[in-house]
């Protein structure tokens, strides 16, 4: 648009009063130039966002008369500069002017905005002035139709360009009804939707949480017509509009076109909620009988809310917020001292009652206070009420469902006390009747069991493939998003637990499906795969899911390797992971003292060319009884009813691990004795892994022929097991089982003139623990100085200053691998290197220029497939259905190098957009373009069905990196068409 200057009026005939006015201007001008350059906010090249309240200045309009170039001549000291980012000045007639000065220091354009983040205001006017010309003006507000905005945002934008080395003013004039503030925030609007995703993402669950506890509850009234869930599904619904309103997302998603709702969603929401939550607790408390002076209490506060609903058709808006602020005040105080009053009486439904008032309460007297003015306005007080709303909505549910079970805890007492007397009074008709009812209810059994065997045989495989897509597509955003963490930087403490988180969220996810596996294996469906990895590691990980459990029972857990045995193999990790944590959960189930320990060792082979491995868990448990031990590994059986009832479980984990293990090859078994404790062992067929696996993953034993080592740990059980293990290294090892043995030790053998290298000791070690005896070996002259490793356990670490004061070099987390423990060792001996470039980093520089389409409509999954693409250097593009992809596709012939489709989308499924992708290449004459299935549905039939319909693989979640990463090398950089497969 054409700017135009702004001119002062004329003052014909009065020339000397004229040029004194001028001067003045131009030194107030001057003033006003030192204040903006001391308040203006510079730009620079890293811009993305900043808080620009503190920047601003203001001033009241009381009388509405200042007009855009007044405010630009107004002098500084009539502008108010705000002590804190948001400044309210409550519920005020006046105009409030805003001007803020930004200058751009950068090398480059800035695409700027400035958010108003506060979307209920009625009128924004705003300007982008620069040098006495206005650059762009606009009118927005919620009396304006949401498609007149410049930006399409919940919250007001005011969008404009700015040069390099160029400075702009902003105006903003607002007026409203409601309260006056203007929290604001300059963006750079090239990251600016980016950085919203957080805060959408917390919208979508609040509302989530809301909806799910809406369509609960109606379908509860549906079902029972008790009336109390109406009216919590009401209150719910108002709640979950108050907060729609409040944070414009109602104005920008439902009532988009009819901006008159602006002025009366709050306090209709507000009053509906009111009045359907006094329903709801006199009849969830039964106030009539319970508590009726605070009966006729709730029932004015009824009547008020009604009457403030009926002044929403004469009274300004003003003053409705304000009578239906001060009646919401009342309701939640009155509604807080029920519940209070009713607690301290006895009744049990009121600690849920008085919670969920209590939350809301605080969330409204915060909102309240930063309406009127009285506190500056937050990120958490504007969300405030979500948190508590959210909060009291869940506690009420709770509240519902104990008076629910409550009432059907009597009526089942009531009505068992009409049958016994009933049956005291007529025995002999009871008994005939019984007799009777009996018989019908036995061939009622025979036909419904003739039912439900042909019913459940038809919807077995539905069920299946549902219960597998529904599981998996939540775990892919845990796994996945636990993945991409990995890759941050973290320190030791973190890296740990994050691999406890890891490895439990794997071990989580088999576990769940038991089941599912169960039934593959009972319809022959499962499949073993042949994949190369690290037992030693994979030990490590299935040990590490339970170091909290020893931890908290006391309990020595350790993991081994016998000399010998290959710890680089190929099998199904999945599945011996599986049966490893099905027995050491066993194991730690009925172990309270004592120790746990995973061993695995190497058997003859039963043929040239494979592998017998043997694995066994130990414990020092409760022992189980010979005559119990051979129904051990049937389905859904435990070796009784009170051992169900006391330690859990469904007896499904054992019965699957044995047709794990005969899938593989395998036995499995028990020698047990009770009192003494148990050994579960298995037995599976594997290779050895292939040589680049191998060599890839091998340590050198260099420089521990020559290595003295001494062991400090009070359990027997870990100091053989490493004691064996650094013996097989080549090492020299010697054990000491109290803090005092090690140091006579020490001493003995620097006198000797052959002093020990390294020192390995337990934290944990009864009288002397292993950070005192670090101290009194670093302080004592007649022991020669060694490498000191401390053994801990996860939450008894000691800090890192604690470590160097005592003289430990590293502190190792138990259960330690023999692996890692060989590699601390050698990085001790030889000094740490330079990390090599991981393979990871080199296929990601394979991978430049590649571009790839992800089809996926969770947005969750969005984030991580996205994320491990970014990873390996890719470009990536999301559609979030198939007919977006099929038209991003279609529109940018030969862009995407490759296409990652989930099969169920809204709009139109992976499976058409697959065959219409093949036909668009076909007609064109394209050579074509792998598409790889990337869905939750893991169900042989599904693969079959991808291939079907011209995918080039299937991948299943949850997904891990090094698959994505296997399968791009396959597709994008191998030039071998023929070494691809499905």
């Amino acid at each position: 648009m054409q700017c135009s200057p702004w001119t002062p009026p004329t003052n014909d005939g009065k020339a000397p009063y004229s040029t004194l006015f001028l001067m003045l201007l131009m030194l107030l001008m001057l003033c006003g130039l030192s204040t903006q350059a001391y308040c203006q906010i510079t730009i620079h090249n890293q811009f993305t966002s900043q808080p620009a309240g503190l920047h601003a200045q203001l001033f009241l309009d009381r009388e509405h008369s200042i007009q855009l170039y007044d405010a630009m001549t107004l002098p500084d000291e009539l502008w108010i500069t705000p002590q804190t980012e948001t400044t309210s000045f409550g519920f005020s007639p006046d105009r409030l002017w805003l001007k803020l000065p930004i200058a751009n220091n950068s090398d480059h354009t800035q695409r700027l905005g400035l958010e108003i983040a506060y979307p209920v205001l009625d009128l924004i006017n705003a300007y982008v002035t620069q040098d006495g010309f206005v650059q762009a003006q606009y009118s927005m507000g919620d009396t304006f139709y949401f498609e007149q905005r410049p930006v399409d945002f919940r919250n007001f934008i005011v969008p404009f360009q700015l040069p390099p080395g160029e400075t702009i003013t902003l105006y903003l004039s607002i007026d409203t009804e409601g309260t006056l503030q203007a929290p604001i925030t300059l963006w750079d609007m090239d990251h600016f939707f980016e950085k919203q995703q957080p805060a959408l993402v917390a919208h979508g669950l609040y509302f989530g949480i809301m909806l799910v506890m809406i369509l609960y509850n109606l379908f509860i009234y549906i079902s029972i017509r008790h009336i109390t869930y109406l009216y919590y599904t009401v209150a719910a619904l108002a709640c979950a509009t108050i907060n729609a309103s409040m944070q414009g997302l109602g104005f920008q998603f439902v009532w988009a076109s009819w901006p008159e709702l602006n002025a009366v969603s709050i306090p209709a929401s507000i009053a509906v909620f009111g009045i359907s939550s006094k329903l709801f607790s006199i009849t969830l408390l039964n106030m009539p009988t319970t508590a009726p002076t605070l009966y006729k209490l709730k029932l004015g506060i009824i009547v008020g809310y009604s009457l403030t609903l009926i002044s929403l058709f004469f009274m300004p808006y003003h003053s409705t917020i304000r009578i239906v602020m001060l009646v919401g005040v009342c309701s939640i105080l009155l509604g807080t001292y029920t519940g209070l009053y009713l607690f301290l009486k006895g009744h049990r439904i009121a600690r849920f009652y008085l919670l969920a008032w209590s939350c809301l309460f605080g969330a409204l007297f915060l909102t309240a206070l930063s309406k009127a003015g009285v506190i500056p306005s937050s990120h958490f007080i504007e969300h405030s009420l979500q948190y508590g709303s959210a909060l009291e909505v869940i506690l009420l549910s709770f509240a519902m469902a104990d008076r629910i079970n409550q009432e059907r805890t009597a009526k089942r007492k009531a009505e068992q006390l009409a049958i016994i007397s009933e049956k005291r009074a007529s025995d002999e008709a009871s008994r005939y009747l019984e007799l009777k009812y009996q018989k019908e209810l036995d061939e009622l059994k025979t036909r419904q069991e003739i039912i439900q065997a042909q019913a459940e045989s038809k919807a077995k495989s539905e069920f299946l493939a549902t219960m597998s897509h529904e599981i998996r597509t939540p775990m892919n955003g845990v796994l996945g998003m636990t993945e991409l963490l990995r890759e941050t930087h973290l320190d030791p403490n973190q890296r740990h637990y994050l691999n406890v988180v890891s490895s439990s969220g794997k071990a989580l996810l088999n576990i769940i499906n038991d089941i599912l596996d169960y039934s593959k294996i009972t319809a022959g469906k499962m499949e073993i795969e042949q994949i190369d990895f690290d037992l030693d590691q994979l030990c490590l990980e299935c040990a590490s899911v339970f170091s909290l459990t020893a931890e908290r029972k006391h309990l020595e857990l350790v993991s081994s390797l016998e000399p010998g045995t290959p710890a680089l193999i190929k099998s199904d990790p999945s599945r011996l992971r599986q049966i490893i944590i099905n027995l050491l959960g066993n194991a730690f189930k009925f172990t309270n003292t004592g120790h746990v320990s995973l061993r695995v060792m190497q058997q003859d082979p039963l043929c040239e060319g494979q592998l017998t491995l043997r694995f066994e868990v130990r414990d020092t448990g409760v022992g189980i009884a010979p005559e119990k031990q051979q129904m051990l590994f049937s389905a859904f059986n435990q070796l009784g009813n009170s051992v169900s009832r006391e330690y859990g479980g469904t007896g499904l984990g054992l019965s699957i691990s044995k047709r794990l293990a005969h899938l593989m090859g395998g036995q499995i078994g028990v020698e047990s004795r009770q009192g003494e404790g148990s050994c579960f062992w298995f037995t599976i067929q594997c290779q050895p892994a292939d040589a680049q696996f191998s060599r890839q993953h091998i340590v050198p034993l260099t420089s521990l022929g020559a290595l003295k080592l001494l062991i400090v740990d009070d359990s027997p059980e870990f100091t053989h097991v490493l004691q064996e293990q650094t013996a097989a290294w080549g090492a020299h090892p010697e054990v000491a089982h109290y803090g005092e043995q090690a140091l006579e030790k020490l001493k003995a053998a620097t006198a000797a003139g052959a002093p020990f290298n390294v020192i390995t000791m337990d934290m944990n070690m009864s009288g002397m623990n292993g950070l005192e005896c670090a101290r009194q070996i670093h302080a004592a002259g007649d022991i020669a100085n060694c490498y000191c490793i401390l053994l801990t356990a996860m939450n008894s670490t000691p800090s890192q200053p604690e470590l160097e004061a005592a003289g430990i070099d590293i502190a190792m987390k138990k259960p330690a691998s023999a692996h890692a423990l060989r590699q601390a060792i050698l990085n001790l001996l030889q000094g740490r290197t330079e990390p090599q470039a991981t393979n990871g980093q080199l296929l990601s520089t394979a991978f430049n220029g590649k571009t790839v389409l992800v089809a996926e409509d969770n947005s969750v999954n969005q984030l991580v497939i996205v994320g491990m693409l970014k990873k390996l250097g890719l470009k990536c593009e999301v559609a979030d259905n198939g007919e977006q992809a099929l038209t991003l596709f279609t529109q940018r012939a030969n862009h995407f190098d490759l296409v990652f489709m989930d099969c169920e989308m809204p709009v139109m499924d992976g499976y058409s957009t697959c065959r219409k992708i093949r036909e668009h290449e076909a007609k064109l004459n394209l050579p074509p373009t792998p598409v790889i299935a990337l869905t939750a549905h893991a169900m042989p039939e599904h693969k079959t069905r991808a291939l079907e319909a011209g995918m080039d693989a299937h991948i299943p979640k949850p997904v891990e990196l090094l698959t994505v990463q296997e399968t791009l090398i396959e597709f994008l950089i191998s030039d071998d068409p023929a070494s691809r497969s499905a």
